[in-house]
């Protein structure tokens, strides 16, 4: 596949560049800021520049910080809105039609803060509700034009913002037991393969457990 990775972390993203040129794709890293409205343009216009279609659309960036208080600040919603529910929509309606020439998939990596209460996570779970309600605004939307639109709900994962949050809050990290990156990008390969039907919705958990 023809792969665009977008980040902030050059060097992370060429590393994974690399990984996808030695098994057969083809890579372009673009640097970016989520939070900032020319980068998320700088994005569409190189995207837009380079292709005349998307098979899929794979929103995975997000951001989440415990609440210093019992109600987060005006910024603290803005910061967690911007990246997990502003940029998605901002990208998503510039590689719109991109997708829709390839009757593509947009897979929305949300969190299971999306579909409940996550006390201590006010703001982030705010900006996850918003963006189930844009993805589920977005599915209407497309209806009709062979777009699939993937809601994925996944709990705790292991990566660095989760450890990030436990240093936060003085817990252990045991990132053994939880859902790993790679669980997640088998299940956007699933659902890629199978074009016949659409997942709407899918909530996971880990079937891990400690040792």
């Amino acid at each position: 596949m023809r792969v665009w990775l977008v980040g902030r972390d050059v060097a992370r993203l060429e590393a994974t560049a690399r990984e996808v040129d030695a098994a057969g794709g083809r890579a372009s890293v673009v640097r970016a800021d989520l939070t900032v409205d020319g980068d998320v343009a700088a994005v569409v216009d190189a995207v837009c520049a380079e292709t005349d279609g998307l098979d899929v659309l794979v929103h995975a960036a997000g951001v989440a910080v415990a609440d210093a208080g019992p109600s987060p600040t005006a910024g603290e919603i803005a910061a967690h809105h911007a990246v997990n529910a502003t940029a998605p929509a901002q990208l998503t309606a510039g590689l719109r039609s991109l997708v829709v020439a390839r009757r593509g998939l947009v897979m929305v990596v949300n969190s299971v803060a999306g579909l409940r209460d996550a006390p201590g996570f006010h703001a982030y779970a705010g900006s996850k509700h918003a963006a189930r309600a844009w993805a589920d605004s977005l599915r209407a939307e497309l209806d009709g034009h062979g777009v699939r639109v993937c809601s994925l709900y996944p709990t705790q994962v292991a990566t660095p913002m989760q450890e990030a949050i436990c240093v936060a809050r003085g817990a252990p990290y045991e990132p053994d037991p939880l859902l790993q990156p790679e669980d997640l990008v088998a299940i956007v390969g699933f659902v890629l393969d199978h074009p016949g039907f659409e997942v709407t919705d899918l909530s996971v958990r880990s079937a891990r457990v400690s040792s």
